[in-house]
């Protein structure tokens, strides 16, 4: 008769114990096949409500008594660097079977002095402190939120940059093509405008000469002339929605 492996026993129940610490309108699920990442957790509201927010999760169990020496996991190097590469956040999640207890920690690349130390692997340390209990799901949460507004504000910077490398590209002595011919669109003060790249804002000044947009998440006030209007689209009090199609003309 065959016996299941130990090991695989305290992966099964890694999995449970992290999975019954997470609050039911989360959603945990199992990735298969398995390349170095167990589970994919989605984070919903109290309300049960989607947050768009997910996290990856790899479960490490362990055996031995000795705490301290459980709670150093030894990663391949080549895994750490798939780590690194992932879109989403991975939490390290570990179950101590003589405890009972659950560790848990958001993986970060190790320092290339500890990287190289050893060709093959290297040494991922949690401590006490790391403690997994239902009550950290909250600060998850949050952690979640403020990761998605970093690289969102994060893109909207490249955005920006590459709005500004374009226009300083454009050679002004050069004919316009048809192509290039667009209406310039009138702006009144107090107006709701969303631009391509600097996203939603409100004007503040405008002229025949030029007018001054106070954007989101913007602490300068941009100045633009008639001329480059394109790439605005003007929000009327009856506008509900954006089509992709009404990018660069008013929606009414």
């Amino acid at each position: 008769m065959s016996n299941r492996p130990i090991q695989h026993q305290l992966e099964t129940k890694s999995r449970i114990a992290f999975e019954s610490t997470l609050p039911a309108e989360w959603v945990y699920r199992t990735v298969n096949p398995d390349y170095g990442i167990d589970g994919l957790v989605e984070v919903f509201s109290e309300k049960g409500i989607a947050t768009g927010d997910f996290f990856f999760v790899q479960l490490k169990a362990t055996g031995k008594e000795d705490l301290i020496q459980a709670l150093t996991i030894r990663l391949p190097q080549e895994k750490c660097d798939y780590y690194d590469t992932l879109a989403l956040p991975l939490l390290l999640v570990l179950f101590h079977q003589p405890s009972g207890q659950l560790f848990a920690k958001w993986f970060s690349l190790p320092s290339a002095k500890e990287r190289y130390r050893n060709e093959k692997s290297v040494s991922f340390i949690m401590n006490t402190d790391d403690k997994w209990l239902r009550s950290k799901c909250g600060t998850i949460a949050t952690y979640l939120m403020q990761l998605r507004e970093k690289l969102s504000l994060t893109k909207r910077e490249e955005r920006m940059e590459r709005y500004y490398e374009a226009k300083a590209n454009i050679d002004l002595s050069a004919p316009a093509s048809p192509e290039n011919f667009e209406p310039t669109l009138d702006f009144v003060i107090g107006e709701t405008v969303i631009h391509d790249a600097f996203g939603r804002g409100i004007i503040e000044e405008a002229t025949d000469y030029y007018f001054f947009v106070k954007f989101d998440d913007d602490e300068m006030l941009r100045k633009f002339d008639p001329g480059n209007s394109r790439g605005f689209v003007k929000i009327t009090k009856s506008a509900k929605a954006i089509h992709p199609l009404d990018t660069f003309r008013e929606i009414s």
